[in-house]
């Protein structure tokens, strides 16, 4: 028993970097069941680290804007807060508002747009 509870922070680590790995080279997110275990398994929330789920459907921060479009549509709001410098070009910064109406009560997020890039994924609680 001691020596299978010393194996299973690695074994977190581990599955979270096999998730991580797979979304990256566009592998599709699990279904909702999976993940539901997946999360489990690794004791974490994606919604706290940079992810958007809602349903079987999942994004993260880094992954393109064009992406987000294609697994949850068009935002219920866009709204340009600035320009960023990237290198040497300028690029506009929008923040986009989503809610997910699938689950009893709806989760609204707001994700930052920094170019074509998803910088940030932001979960606000208190939707009524």
């Amino acid at each position: 028993m001691a020596l299978m509870m010393s194996w299973m922070p690695m074994m977190r680590k581990l599955l979270l970097a096999l998730l991580t790995i797979s979304l990256l080279l566009g592998g599709d997110a699990p279904s909702l069941r999976q993940d539901i275990k997946f999360r489990s398994l690794v004791g974490t929330s994606f919604a706290a680290g940079g992810a958007m789920i809602c349903g079987p459907k999942i994004i993260h921060a880094g992954d393109s804007q064009y992406l987000l479009i294609a697994r949850f549509g068009k935002p219920e709001s866009r709204e340009f807060v600035g320009v960023a410098q990237i290198g040497d070009a300028c690029v506009k910064a929008e923040e986009w508002l989503y809610v997910c109406r699938q689950y009893a009560k709806p989760k609204m997020y707001v994700i930052r747009i920094v170019g074509t890039t998803i910088s940030s994924i932001r979960w606000l609680p208190d939707v009524q």
